[in-house]
């Protein structure tokens, strides 16, 4: 079932190529800075024990999917993810971990070749979490035709889930 994960795919400037656990724990104080949390201040943040456990229990194990999001073929600018499979559906993330690199449809690009590597993987719908604070996602989200499925407001924060059938 997910065989098509291997191949990087390249759509204009972006290619998609599987996440190597050396890179993921490297760009961790990406993943975690002031920037990336501003636009996901519901974003669990873990200890470097914890991500360990993380890319030892789900990643390796094929649970949890992660893709280096590669601009012009040489730097990781993000990660996108597949992850919560159940039957035909899963959850999946984005996150660009750059400021220059945002706004530019460099996310739109890295959903596309998503979207089609999960076809492959014989999924038809997906689904995303974010918090209705998180703007610039969820136009992304809309532009790609994910629409409103769900609103949940925990902690103070109002979390929105967006679907799309692929």
């Amino acid at each position: 079932m997910f065989a098509s994960r291997k191949t990087p795919r390249t759509i204009n400037v972006i290619t998609l190529s599987p996440t190597k656990r050396e890179t993921y724990l490297q760009l961790r104080s990406r993943r975690y800075s002031h920037a990336v949390l501003k636009y996901d201040p519901g974003h669990p943040i873990l200890s470097i024990q914890q991500e360990e456990e993380f890319w030892k229990n789900e990643v390796a194990k094929g649970q949890h999917m992660i893709w280096d999001i590669i601009f012009k073929k040489s730097a990781t600018i993000g990660f996108v993810h597949a992850f919560n499979f159940n039957d035909n559906t899963c959850e999946t993330g984005i996150s660009i971990l750059f400021q220059k690199y945002r706004k530019k449809g460099y996310g739109y690009e890295a959903y596309r070749i998503l979207f089609e590597i999960l076809r492959q993987m014989s999924i038809s719908t997906t689904f995303i979490w974010t918090t209705a604070l998180n703007i610039s996602a969820i136009a992304l989200y809309r532009k790609l035709g994910f629409t409103l499925a769900e609103t949940q407001t925990d902690n103070d924060l109002t979390w929105v889930k967006y679907m799309r059938c692929l």
